[in-house]
């Protein structure tokens, strides 16, 4: 069974899910699942197209976004997980093979946003087992971009 950890009351991330795993989300009362692992990382994984048919038995909407690690400051890979996010019913649960990559674009994709400052978005994740310390400079100028065009 994996751990689904809660960033936000509407946000969770987790390492990669198996069938009991989507069927207990839905009992939980996710609505969303949002599969940032790119098919074929590892032999034992299901496809997407496996999780998007479990999603869709269980009643959840389903979302096939791969992200590899070197692509997750990628501003497309980015806006896509935000413009995802933004769309679905929460709660959310993002997954990929250890729940980082997910914790990383839901990271920077707050950044872009006026409500979270940096400081919490690194707070939130490490309190939900992500240290993303790393990506602070990253962050930092998202913010910055960000505000910058709001004042524009």
């Amino acid at each position: 069974m994996t751990d689904f950890h809660q960033i936000t009351p509407g946000f969770y991330v987790a390492a990669q899910l198996g069938p009991e795993d989507i069927a207990r989300a839905a009992k939980l009362g996710f609505r969303t699942i949002i599969n940032n692992r790119p098919d074929g990382e590892s032999p034992e994984q299901p496809s997407a197209l496996e999780v998007e048919q479990l999603s869709a038995e269980a009643g959840l909407e389903h979302h096939y976004l791969p992200v590899r690690g070197f692509q997750i400051t990628d501003e497309d890979n980015v806006s896509s997980f935000e413009r995802v996010l933004a769309a679905s019913p929460e709660p959310v649960l993002a997954f990929c093979k250890s729940g980082t990559r997910s914790a990383m674009l839901w990271a920077q994709a707050m950044a872009g946003g006026d409500t979270l400052s940096v400081t919490d978005i690194l707070v939130m994740t490490a309190d939900a087992g992500f240290d993303l310390g790393i990506l602070r400079d990253e962050l930092e100028e998202i913010a910055a971009e960000a505000a910058l065009r709001r004042a524009a």
